[in-house]
């Protein structure tokens, strides 16, 4: 795709595309081998107020206006074009302000509910050599919610690095992030900080953990209760109980504690150490979710697959949307029956009050709350951003309403504004159903890799990989047997 003028037009199989936006007009040629975010590069060049993710490309046709979204799109309206004899169309430019504000409000509404976690999927399937990379997000009550996806040929720095920078377009840069990263993979570790300097980077748990019992001999008998000394020193909220925790391990295995003193920093992975707030997150399992949610689509080609994964994204945000309306709580209801619960664990408790907003609660050790900071000194209300028992009972004692102290993502307002945006479809009942046959359109140059071609991923350490088995009732390779078969019996 290259930039031209459009008396320069030659009848070779290509077409001229005259963008125009606002008063001004750019001539770029399209062919075969267009995309439409190389389009859209080349008009951000030019216009530099109309980002790639905001910019909607639309071909108006007999007073029809259609949108130019998909690559394929692009190039069979110029094979089409070019078909009819024509080799000058014009390509007008708009600002979707709905999906911009789509991406924004829900970074800035949940944002760090649970933080964009960048994080890779399985090789994909299909006959194509490409990775998918996803940025995930989590809002209680939700499950995941996809910020972003792209597919690159290959899970490398760079890759990461065009990854994030796109990304950060997009998120609302009013609030500071906490990233998870996925097996503390290299260009995660390495670009995150640099493009995204104040966000917070916090090590998945569970590899982490991985890690650490593989550090320990297989014939060891005490793997398992390593492993607990260690999820014990992540989950300490205080200092004094991460010290304790940290000199058992240490007395226990003397290896594992250099190895965590030495390579992995205290305030990635210690609640007690991390400056953000995780949320009571600890772990990127929500990107393993959104791998096992489009795990049907991971086997298509890459067009089908982009296309299925917009198409289920588009109904989860319906269903959510739908979901939400009939939620008459402030909060959502998980967030609900946790505040019940710490009002309940705390009902027998003593408060005596020291200030307008400092108290001593009585518990089985005392803790000080002061409301005005919004701190505990159990710290459980810093770490999850949900006040803990002992607050609750200070805030009932002076007979404020409890839902002015939890954080505003947590409500239900929060949760609606989010899914208030919709993904538009996308139809190709105007598309041309045949192409020219005389073209062909040749697949990308790609290097073969020696070796036979790998369809599963490089598993963590420690990681148990579970077999297939057939089961005796439904006679397919599956992972359950016949006593937990959900396959109705004839």
């Amino acid at each position: 795709m290259e930039n031209t003028d459009t008396h320069t037009i030659q009848k070779d199989n290509h077409v001229f595309a005259v963008i125009s936006y606002l008063y001004d007009t750019l001539a770029i040629r399209i062919g075969l081998d267009s995309t439409v975010s190389a389009l859209k590069r080349n008009i951000y060049d030019k216009w530099r107020d109309v980002t790639p993710l905001a910019c909607k490309l639309y071909f108006i046709s007999d007073e029809k206006k259609s949108s130019i979204d998909t690559d394929s799109g692009l190039q069979s309206l110029a094979l089409f074009l070019c078909a009819k004899g024509i080799y000058s169309f014009k390509i007008f430019v708009g600002l979707d302000d709905s999906i911009q504000n789509l991406i924004c409000d829900e970074v800035e509404n949940c944002s760090m509910l649970f933080a964009p976690t960048p994080e890779v999927c399985r090789p994909l399937k299909s006959s194509l050599w490409a990775t998918l990379i996803t940025g995930v997000g989590q809002k209680f009550s939700s499950g995941i919610f996809p910020l972003a996806f792209a597919i690159v040929v290959s899970e490398d720095d760079t890759n990461w690095e065009w990854f994030l920078e796109n990304l950060k377009k997009v998120v609302s840069p009013q609030r500071r992030m906490t990233f998870f990263f996925f097996d503390r993979h290299h260009g995660l570790v390495t670009y995150i900080p640099k493009v995204f300097p104040d966000s917070y980077h916090s090590f998945c748990l569970w590899h982490l953990k991985k890690n650490v019992v593989s550090k320990v001999s297989s014939m060891d008998t005490r793997r398992s209760y390593i492993e607990k000394l260690f999820t014990d020193c992540a989950y300490a909220a205080t200092h004094d109980e991460f010290v304790k925790a940290i000199e058992v391990l240490r007395l226990v295995s003397r290896g594992v504690y250099n190895y965590l003193n030495d390579d992995v920093p205290f305030e990635n992975w210690a609640n007690a150490y991390f400056p953000g707030n995780r949320y009571g997150e600890m772990c990127s399992n929500i990107a393993e979710c959104f791998n096992s949610w489009i795990a049907a689509e991971r086997y298509m080609p890459v067009t089908s697959m982009v296309d299925k994964i917009r198409i289920k994204i588009m109904d989860m945000m319906s269903k959510h949307r739908e979901k939400c309306r009939g939620w008459s709580s402030k909060l959502c209801p998980k967030m609900e029956k946790v505040l019940a619960q710490n009002i309940t664990v705390g009902r027998t408790w003593k408060v005596t009050k020291s200030s307008d907003f400092v108290f001593e609660v009585h518990s089985e050790r005392s803790h000080c709350v002061d409301l005005s900071c919004f701190r505990c000194t159990c710290r459980r209300w810093l770490i999850q951003r949900f006040p803990c028992a002992h607050d609750l009972q200070c805030i009932l004692r002076i007979g404020e309403d409890v839902y002015k102290f939890c954080d505003s993502y947590f409500l239900v307002n929060a949760f609606r504004e989010s899914y208030s945006h919709a993904i538009e479809p996308v139809p190709d009942y105007e598309k041309p159903l045949e192409v020219n046959k005389c073209v062909h359109i040749l697949p990308p140059e790609t290097r073969r890799t020696p070796g036979r071609r790998r369809n599963k991923r490089i598993e963590s350490k420690g990681v148990k990989i579970r077999k297939f088995h057939k089961c005796s009732r439904c006679n397919q390779k599956v992972y359950h047997n016949r006593a937990t078969c959900p396959v109705e019996i004839s």
